[in-house]
């Protein structure tokens, strides 16, 4: 039951990884744009 439990937790602390990861490069993506529209 240990291991399970100590699994599920990881599992979870990768899944919010991933999940701000994308937050991370959907951000840095309109940073990108926003550069963009302001240089032209």
């Amino acid at each position: 039951m240990e291991k399970d439990d100590k699994e599920e937790k990881q599992e979870e602390k990768k899944l919010k990884k991933e999940k701000h990861n994308e937050r991370k490069k959907e951000k840095e993506k309109e940073d990108e744009e926003t550069k963009k529209k302001r240089r032209n």
